[in-house]
């Protein structure tokens, strides 16, 4: 659950980061020129995606660890999203492959 978690709080950065207007975008995908076109409901999405992974997490670790977590993951996927995108660094492939690491490593131990 950690994992789909830090999924959901990561597609919710993803869509409120594409919505900025100071933030220098890039439209290399289908998805990008979704969220960029159409500013409210991508906005909207983003929000929800936030609240579903910190309800998420409270189910997972009670309600202040779950909190206290959210928080610290949301404030590092925010400053690497800040940090990395601007530097076309990371692909949709590399998180895929990140995210199903952590998943497999999650059911196993």
């Amino acid at each position: 659950m950690t994992t789909c978690s830090l999924l959901t709080i990561l597609s919710g950065v993803f869509f409120l980061y594409n919505t900025s207007k100071k933030a220098q975008l890039y439209r290399s995908l289908a998805i990008e020129k979704w969220v960029q076109t159409n500013l409210k409901i991508s906005k909207i999405i983003g929000v929800i995606c936030l609240i579903i992974s910190l309800t998420i997490a409270i189910a997972n670790f009670g309600r202040t660890s779950g909190i206290l977590f959210w928080t610290v993951s949301l404030m590092t996927i925010l400053g690497l999203m800040v940090i990395i995108l601007p530097l076309k660094k990371l692909s949709y492939k590399h998180v895929s492959i990140l995210f199903t690491i952590l998943f497999i490593l999650e059911l196993t131990f």
